[in-house]
């Protein structure tokens, strides 16, 4: 009779009564039809399963994997095989990309082989960095906090965080590359890579779960193998063209 009641349609996704229940602090949902006929209840215990089960797989697709969709004791080694292999070939592939970079800049490297040394560093801070941002994004879009519409604002806070996150690292690694090499120069293109590749990786990390979600793909695919190759090959881009201006 009272119609102002809180229900989930019986056709909704599962991930829906967790988050009502979770809105409304309840220890029962109801289920209803499109009528608002009442079909049955979702009780806190079933919802407690789901949300393992959710996580469960979040963190699977966070580090490229299939979602297993049984317990991995449980599973063979043929469906493991399976399960992992096509998102390593596709990254291995994606790797070409970044020697395909290094090749291009053969030039700058033979003239200044310090610049070489600085490679991994360089890209390793990128994709960490990358990862951070998205790992919090998709937790906020995940929860509820962040909705597709505030992603102006995304971008105005990761803009902020990665200049500031840039001129951190990156004075320190003027610093330490000076102490090392002795060679200002380098220095000067390593300090202001640092800058230019976290501010890049820092917005990479926090649109790309937005745009996935835009999209109505899941964002827990932008895991930490995706950013880190994404990384490699803008980062090396960022840092021989860097490279090549300051040391003409």
């Amino acid at each position: 009779m009272d119609h102002h009641f809180v229900a989930i349609e019986a056709h909704a996704d599962q991930e829906e009564a967790i988050r009502l229940m979770e809105k409304y602090d309840l220890i029962a949902l109801p289920v209803v039809d499109r009528d608002g006929v009442l079909l049955g209840i979702v009780t806190v215990d079933d919802v407690l399963d789901v949300l393992e089960e959710e996580f469960t797989e979040d963190v699977q697709k966070g580090a490229s994997v299939v979602p297993l969709g049984t317990s991995y004791t449980a599973t063979s080694t043929l469906v493991l095989f399976r399960k992992r292999v096509v998102w390593l070939l596709l990254l291995a592939l994606a790797g070409f990309l970044s020697g395909s970079v290094i090749s291009a800049f053969e030039e700058v490297l033979g003239k200044v082989i310090a610049l070489a040394a600085f490679i991994p560093v360089l890209i390793d801070t990128g994709g960490n960095t990358g990862t951070q941002s998205a790992t919090l994004i998709i937790r906020a879009l995940a929860t509820g906090e962040l909705t597709l519409r505030r992603w102006l604002s995304v971008v105005a806070k990761e803009s902020s965080v990665g200049i500031l996150l840039g001129i951190a690292l990156g004075g320190v690694l003027y610093g330490w590359s000076y102490i090392w090499k002795g060679d200002p120069r380098v220095s000067v293109a390593v300090g202001l890579a640092v800058v230019f590749i976290v501010l890049f990786a820092n917005l990479v990390g926090s649109l790309l779960p937005i745009l996935l979600t835009k999209l109505r793909l899941d964002p827990a695919v932008v895991s930490s193998p995706l950013i880190t190759t994404v990384m490699d090959v803008t980062g090396l881009l960022i840092y021989f063209g860097i490279a090549a201006a300051v040391l003409h």
